[in-house]
């Protein structure tokens, strides 16, 4: 999901932020269904070194605001490599520490509103991340040579 906005813009909006929640409105579908245009997400700025697979990231790239889901994690020599996609893309890439901004704490749809630690919820996206993790780690033990 990308937004067009300024890299400065976004990182003195996040500097203000009082409680370390910022509220995001989805555009694109690259996490469908997930998460639609329209919703409203909540950015976690706090804790921004813990993340783990499953988490759902918000991330610089090509200076546009990025939510994905975060699939993979790898230790390189000197820093921590982070695998992310978008549920509804079927091609992944591997962005640095330093392009992340925060995690996704909440979702606000229209149907109702989703709290990322809920058991159900944690439960089934696990089912997801399980297949996205093996068959990323099968790709690359066949395509790429460490």
């Amino acid at each position: 999901m990308k937004q067009q906005l300024h890299k400065k813009a976004i990182l003195d909006i996040l500097k203000e932020s009082k409680n370390g929640l910022i509220n995001l409105k989805v555009h694109g579908n690259s996490m469908y269904p997930k998460l639609k245009p329209g919703d409203c997400v909540f950015l976690d700025i706090n804790n921004r070194s813990k993340y783990k697979v499953g988490d759902i990231i918000v991330f610089f790239q090509n200076d546009n605001l990025i939510i994905h889901r975060l699939v993979k994690i790898k230790k390189c020599k000197n820093s921590i490599l982070y695998c992310q996609k978008g549920d509804n893309k079927k091609g992944w890439s591997w962005i640095k520490q330093d392009q992340i901004i925060g995690k996704i704490a909440g979702i606000d749809n229209q149907e109702s509103a989703i709290n990322l630690k809920a058991l159900a919820y944690i439960f089934f996206d696990k089912i997801k991340i399980f297949y996205w993790f093996f068959r990323i780690s099968l790709f690359e033990m066949i395509f790429i040579k460490n």
